[in-house]
Order: structure tokens, then sequence, then C-alpha cells
């Protein structure tokens, strides 16, 4: 639900956690359904930063076993580089 109430505000949305993970690999499908440019990341060494050009909003989430302090990191990349929305 969180993914589905984030793809209503974003137009990039960034998913931390891991490639074996199914609940992570599902919550990048969500937002892909709802129209929105997704992907999964382990940490934010794994954004193409050519995914944020044009992008005016980012959202992100994770998945339910990806550690808390990797998704800070990620956010304050992302603030450091732009605004963005993050839900969970």
């Amino acid at each position: 639900m969180a993914v589905k109430g984030v793809s209503e505000h974003c137009d990039l949305l960034l998913v931390v956690g891991s490639q074996n993970s199914s609940n992570s690999k599902r919550l990048v499908e969500v937002g892909d359904n709802f129209g929105v440019r997704s992907y999964l990341v382990n940490d934010k060494r794994d954004i193409d930063t050519a995914w944020l050009e044009r992008r005016q909003e980012r959202g992100g989430d994770r998945g339910a076993s990806a550690p808390e302090y990797l998704v800070q990191e990620l956010v304050e990349f992302l603030r450091d580089r732009d605004s963005m929305i993050w839900k969970r």
C-alpha cells in the first residue's frame, strides 16, 4: 500500500533491498504497474545518476529486510541532490 501511495506523487521510485528478495522485487513491480520508473538498489552506490535526470519527484521504499542505515544513506544522498518523497 505504501508504494501505491507514493506512486501517485512521484515519477521515480527507488526500492532499497536485495536482488534476491521477492518482497523487494514486488515493490518495484507495483511501482512499475502504476507507471512509475522503478529500480531496486542495494544501496546508494547502485543509483545511476541518469535515472535522476528530468525527474521532478523521487520516492522510495524498502524491502522488509533492508537495514535502516542503508535507507538513511539513500535518503541523505537524494536530499543532497534534490527534493524527494519517502514513505515508511
